[in-house]
């Protein structure tokens, strides 16, 4: 018994009759440097987020604090550091022993983030004491 494998669209008599390019041969290098390449553009410009709605109803940004500094890892981790802090002394503290069941998720969010912060501060003095020798 014999199979076969080839369509019958492909067979090479259907191929052979495939028309020639007439006219100069092009190399297929140059050919590629003339091809216009079409950047991608950014997921927010290709579903229209970034688009300003019309009319009315567009608020802004809120304008940037003069205060804040965007470029200082140092002070951002230490502001953080104390929000964290701040938050976690006013829902442990004596006065709020008898806290809604509500915010128990908020007092467990509290503690994982301090135990993140608490591993963090030991792999960086690791790091620290590596780098030092």
């Amino acid at each position: 018994m014999r199979v076969d494998y080839v369509l019958p669209a492909l067979q090479p008599e259907v191929l052979s009759d495939m028309p020639t390019v007439q006219g100069p041969k092009v190399a297929f290098r140059d050919q590629l440097k003339n091809t216009a390449v079409e950047l991608p553009t950014a997921w927010q410009t290709e579903l229209g987020l970034d688009a300003i709605p019309e009319g009315s109803n567009h608020i802004g940004p809120p304008p940037r604090s003069n205060t804040l500094e965007l470029g200082d890892m140092d002070t951002q981790r230490l502001r953080y550091r104390n929000l964290l802090t701040q938050h976690s002394a006013k829902l442990s503290s004596p006065d709020n022993a008898d806290l809604p069941a509500e915010w128990q998720p908020v007092q467990v969010m509290l503690k994982m983030l301090t135990d993140m912060q608490a591993m963090e501060d030991e792999v960086t003095s690791r790091n620290v004491a590596l780098t030092r020798g």
